[in-house]
């Protein structure tokens, strides 16, 4: 069952938390900073435009066999999702997270948008965990159409951290971006 409560309530923000709750526990957690928009500033920033989508998509890493891998469509501007480090993708979501259910655009970027980690990854998966305990993700506006596309990088530290992050865009330019804490250990 899905629980929703008001953390902060407000007129200009807006804090909620929902809690995904299977067998009496807790198993997902997520909250949401909601910020009303208004009137215009006197300047605005320009947005950069994400690469033209490729004409054929791949399977995420080689791992298209399980479900996430072919649950989404990946389309790489940059890099591979074969190989290792900074990599830039176009992605699109084949199927609803909930029968039934509709995705709208910001269901769509946040569902590719934990992704970053491994798209991105420096070492490799079968070989090192990667595991984001969390992940924030901005959005500047109400995402629109059915592809997301990210531009992923990864940051190790010698201390087993690290950090995945990227910059999320929708074909009419910048819509936000995703942090993932990361805790790099060998197998």
């Amino acid at each position: 069952r899905i629980e929703v409560s008001p953390i902060k309530p407000g007129r200009l923000t807006t804090l909620n938390e929902a809690r995904m709750v299977v067998d009496g526990r807790v198993a997902v957690t997520a909250r949401a900073w909601h910020l009303a928009p208004g009137p215009p500033p006197p300047a605005t920033t320009p947005t950069s435009q994400a690469p033209a989508l490729p004409a054929e998509g791949h399977e995420f890493g080689g791992l298209g066999d399980w479900g996430y891998g072919r649950s989404i469509e990946w389309r790489c501007t940059r890099g591979s999702l074969d190989g290792l480090g900074e990599t830039h993708v176009w992605s699109r979501v084949r199927m609803p997270l909930l029968d039934g259910v509709e995705l709208t655009g910001q269901d769509r970027t946040l569902i590719v948008a934990d992704s970053a980690n491994g798209l991105s990854a420096e070492l490799p998966l079968d070989r090192w965990l990667s595991i984001p305990p969390t992940m924030t993700t901005t959005l500047l506006r109400e995402p629109a159409g059915d592809w997301v596309h990210l531009a992923c990088r990864t940051v190790l530290t010698g201390d087993g951290l690290g950090l995945a992050t990227a910059t999320l865009r929708d074909p009419a330019g910048e819509v936000g971006e995703v942090a993932q804490p990361l805790l790099v250990r060998a197998r």
